[in-house]
């Protein structure tokens, strides 16, 4: 008597793109195009799957081609298919970040296994996971399973490229999923980690300090001679024409444009010139000094910040 094929609901047999009947660990069943393994996961390619197929003459004959993956769990597979599924109307990138949303750490394990089985190293495996997690941390997390049949270059330059999501965030900020799941996959950069970015916010916590003492191109620690005899909308914004106030003001409106877009390396100046042009009211003069000023606090303070997790 041929069994029932039990179908996952996200990829059923009327699933639209068509395809093979994957069947995994637990009995359940996947419809999806095999090529589309090997287009987005090389190692993973059609011909592969077929020779980890183990045939059952118990489920009898059937026209339609059939994989059968015992060894793979499905919770895993489910996974990578969501990871790999098309942008189309019926899966859309919103679809995948909600499906991922409910996953748990020890299914995200599973997904691990299921690539190890499947021949795909785990950085591979990895950026089809990371753009359906939209949380830095969590990123980071998966970035550090580092496969142990392929521990290579690739495995570094994944970690280096999502520590990078991290820099300007709170260590204690880390949700308990992603810490839980960075102590799952690779406990090691969890110390890394914390060392780095408390190494980071200590540097960067002196930033607002030198962003208001920080010399001007002139030397000048006042408005300069121009905007005293001209009319400067800038002098007429502080109380008794005081040039360290509006430096003062100046740099705090910078220093939470910070906070609040998360400026990565690179792109402070630039937060902070949008800043300053607002403060300095228009005049271009005070703006220039402000800039050229700010902008060597922030240059230095990020020379002296660790990238290096």
């Amino acid at each position: 008597m041929v069994g029932v094929t039990v179908f996952h609901p996200d990829f059923p047999s009327s699933h639209p793109l068509g395809g093979a009947i994957i069947e995994c660990g637990s009995g359940v069943s996947f419809r999806f195009p095999p090529e589309l393994l090997s287009i987005s996961t090389p190692f993973a390619d059609a011909a592969h799957l077929s020779a980890l197929s183990q045939a059952n003459e118990d489920r009898g004959s059937t026209s339609e081609e059939r994989i059968i993956l015992p060894n793979v769990p499905f919770q895993g597979f489910h996974m990578l298919l969501t990871a790999i599924h098309p942008i189309t109307p019926y899966h859309t990138a919103s679809t995948k970040i909600s499906i991922m949303a409910t996953k748990t750490v020890e299914m995200i394990l599973e997904a691990y296994y299921t690539a190890e089985v499947l021949d795909i190293p785990y950085p591979t495996f990895s950026r089809l996971l990371i753009p359906c997690f939209p949380d830095p941390f969590v990123e980071f997390a998966l970035s550090t399973a580092i496969s142990p049949a392929y521990g290579s270059d690739e495995d570094q330059n994944l970690i280096q490229e999502t520590v990078v999501g991290t820099f300007n965030l709170e260590y204690n900020s880390m949700s308990r999923f992603a810490d839980i799941l960075l102590i799952e996959l690779n406990p090691h950069y969890h110390v890394r980690l914390r060392r780095l970015l408390r190494a980071r916010r200590g540097i960067t916590s002196s930033l607002i300090s030198a962003m208001r003492t920080e010399p001007t191109p002139d030397g000048l620690d006042d408005f300069s001679k121009k905007c005293q005899k001209s009319p400067c909308p800038a002098i007429g914004s502080v109380q008794k024409k005081s040039w360290t106030q509006l430096r003062a003001r100046a740099a705090t409106f910078v220093w939470e444009a910070f906070k609040e877009e998360r400026g990565q390396p690179g792109e402070r100046c630039k937060i902070a010139d949008g800043v300053l042009e607002e403060t300095c009211m228009g005049c271009s003069r005070c703006f220039e000094r402000l800039s050229a000023a700010i902008g060597k606090a922030i240059n230095d303070m990020e020379a002296k910040l660790p990238t290096k997790v």
